[in-house]
């Protein structure tokens, strides 16, 4: 089941999204935004790693996906290659994997709304959280 925004909103304000900026909740969603990195220019064919502002807590019984939003598919900005998934029991900063497929530059600020998170329910909580390799992620983690 994929929550909706008022449940997203009461978990966020429980600490499962921080910082949590209630203007940034959507209907079955929530926006984040690009982390505090110097802005950059992503050239056509070009790539890069970048994260979310927002840290995500999330509990056993709660899985998430990352999706991009309409108006960067409309530039043709891949948000995420495969890794769009976050598992429940993961905690930390989301890293993003960007591919530019269109024709023209995309600048890419610090504080602009990127992705969106949907949460949803799982029918119990996982009997092994997770806690792999990018548990606790600060910020862009490459590859380990």
């Amino acid at each position: 089941m994929i929550l909706p925004d008022h449940a997203i909103s009461r978990l966020a304000r429980a600490g499962m999204i921080e910082p949590f900026e209630p203007s940034l909740v959507q209907p079955a969603s929530i926006d984040v935004r690009l982390a505090n990195e110097a802005p950059w220019i992503l050239g056509p064919g070009d790539t890069a790693l970048g994260s979310t502002i927002e840290k995500v807590r999330l509990p056993a019984d709660i899985c998430a996906r990352v999706e991009g939003k309409s108006s960067w598919g409309r530039k043709y900005l891949l948000i995420h290659c495969t890794a769009g998934f976050i598992d429940p029991g993961f905690e930390g900063n989301v890293t993003l994997e960007f591919v530019n497929l269109g024709r023209q530059d995309i600048v890419m600020m610090p504080g602009m709304p990127i992705a969106q998170i949907c949460f949803m329910q799982m029918t119990s909580a996982a009997a092994t959280p997770y806690e792999g390799k990018y548990q606790h992620s600060v910020g862009t983690v490459a590859a380990r």
